[in-house]
């Protein structure tokens, strides 16, 4: 698999990234909810309007997380997205990804190299892009509109499923 990563690619691939939410921070977003619901209606039981107030804030904080929140977040991170991707001459190289004997071949303009599975510590997928982390920030971006019969991504979930394990949800 042969590509040239654009910039819509760039994006999609953040969106992806930062749509998950690792579990201690899903149970802080659950934690500001039941705090800001008491603070409310403690603030609201006792006349303490700033109190009530400060509660509302805590409740409201967690709103920020849902989808449509989410997505308008992601416009506003686009312009970063953007200057990120012209300040960085290795995103717009061209790479190749081939397996080989099973095991995965990196190769972009500047060099090449084997990428071993226990370096990849885990994958995400959506219907643009597949991720292999490198590290919990860290990932290689492959679009699916690089391979048009998706017969390398195929074999590539297969390798990821039985080396890494399931994906990302």
């Amino acid at each position: 698999m042969t590509y040239t990563l654009t910039l819509a690619q760039f994006i999609d691939a953040h969106a992806l990234h930062l749509s998950f939410k690792p579990r201690w921070f899903q149970f802080l977003l659950v934690f500001l909810l039941l705090a800001g619901l008491v603070l409310l209606g403690t603030g609201l039981f006792h006349h303490k309007y700033g109190l009530a107030l400060g509660g509302l804030v805590y409740c409201l904080f967690p709103l920020l997380f849902f989808k449509p929140m989410v997505a308008w977040r992601n416009k506003l991170l686009t312009p970063l997205y953007r200057r990120t991707f012209q300040r960085s001459p290795s995103l717009t190289q061209t790479s190749h990804l081939e397996l080989q004997d099973g095991v995965l071949h990196v190769q972009s303009d500047t060099g090449a190299g084997k990428l071993p599975w226990n370096f990849i510590i885990r994958w995400a997928e959506d219907e643009n892009c597949m991720l292999l982390y490198l590290q919990p920030r860290l990932f290689l971006i492959l679009p699916k509109q690089a391979d048009p019969q998706p017969s390398f991504l195929a074999l590539l979930r297969e390798q990821l499923l039985e080396h890494v394990g399931p994906p990302r949800r």
